[in-house]
């Protein structure tokens, strides 16, 4: 979903209706992946206020997806929502484990840093904070 809601914009500019998605599918948890999913779950539910929206859109992530994520320097580099908040707008389905989605689809889970040239630790520190918020 990006940083912004600009895929929303991208999105209603190519003509695809984001109120017909299966699923989204998460593969990590930085910002420039997780902080759209705000400006999405802001679209579903203004859909279900207005009485258009249509289906329920899984969500499919590592179930670390939402742990609170620090870079020293930058602070929070994580989502800002949390598993409550997305599973309203969303059926959560979170996995370690490569899942079929529909049948030429798979998510493929939790994959392992093996090789020497992956970073040994993933960027930024999973935080204990529980205090963060995010307004819809």
């Amino acid at each position: 979903m990006g940083h912004s809601d600009l895929s929303i914009d991208n999105a209603r500019k190519m003509n695809i209706d984001l109120l017909d998605l299966d699923f989204v599918v998460h593969s990590n948890s930085h910002l420039d992946h997780t902080w759209g999913l705000a400006s999405l779950v802001r679209l579903f539910t203004e859909a279900k206020i207005e009485g258009t929206y249509r289906k329920n859109t899984s969500l499919v992530a590592h179930p670390d997806l939402l742990l609170p994520r620090w870079v020293e320097g930058l602070g929070e580099t994580g989502s800002f929502l949390f598993l409550a908040e997305l599973s309203r707008p969303f059926e959560l389905t979170l996995s370690r484990e490569p899942l079929w989605l529909p049948e030429r689809l798979v998510f493929l889970g939790e994959i392992l840093r093996e090789d020497d040239f992956e970073a040994g630790s993933p960027l930024g520190r999973i935080s204990a904070s529980s205090g963060r918020r995010t307004t819809l």
